[in-house]
């Protein structure tokens, strides 16, 4: 997780590259043009969509140290779960959910700025929505994709360890997308919530 979270900016914006970017070769498209702003917008990798990455990916590993680690069967007494979440969840979490707030902040001036500028050029109201929908949508896929990629890391390595001491793991091999759909949906929902003030800012800015 430290070295994803040092080497983000630039892994990010070559999977968004690969996935909304080359495939339209030439053609001018909602997603390519969306994609090529988050590029450029580094803020929003780095800030924003680390966080819900790396927030999933602390959730499902508790998750799997409390219900599927090897002689457990699946089951652990309350206050177990509750020392494992404190220790290994709830005070990251905090830091993760005030540095989300903070940089909202930092963001939502960038971004009227940015749409703004986008104003004076020309762009209607109704293309910026879709350009901030776009932003979100990708974003969330993003999401989904790096947290499922760590999780089934971590979901390899309790299955080894299971057959190694002969006590199957109680888990699911769709657990790994729990964490990350939710983080998804939140990241999605949050980005959009902030371009649409955003582009509500702005308009009243230009007026």
């Amino acid at each position: 997780m430290i070295l994803f979270g040092l080497t983000a900016k630039e892994i990010l914006p070559f999977l968004i590259h690969a996935l909304f970017i080359t495939p339209f070769g030439h053609k001018v498209t909602g997603p390519k043009i969306a994609g090529r702003m988050l590029i450029y917008q580094k803020h929003y990798l780095g800030s924003l969509i680390v966080p819900f990455i790396i927030t999933s990916i602390l959730l499902t590993n508790t998750l799997f140290m409390t219900l599927g680690i090897p002689g457990n069967n699946g089951v652990q007494n309350s206050s177990g779960t509750l020392v494992t979440f404190i220790v290994y969840v709830f005070a990251p979490l905090i830091i993760v959910l005030a540095n989300i707030f903070s940089v909202m902040l930092m963001v939502t001036n960038k971004e009227q700025q940015i749409n703004h500028q986008l104003r004076i050029l020309g762009t209607n109201t109704t293309q910026l929505v879709a350009t901030v929908f776009y932003k979100a949508f990708i974003c969330g896929i993003v999401t989904v994709i790096w947290g499922a990629l760590f999780n089934s890391i971590l979901y390899l390595a309790l299955y080894k360890i299971s057959l190694l001491v002969r006590s199957p793991a109680k888990l699911n091999i769709w657990s790994i997308l729990y964490f990350p759909v939710a983080s998804s949906i939140l990241s999605f929902s949050f980005i959009l919530m902030i371009g649409c003030y955003s582009i509500t800012k702005s308009h009243h800015l230009r007026e």
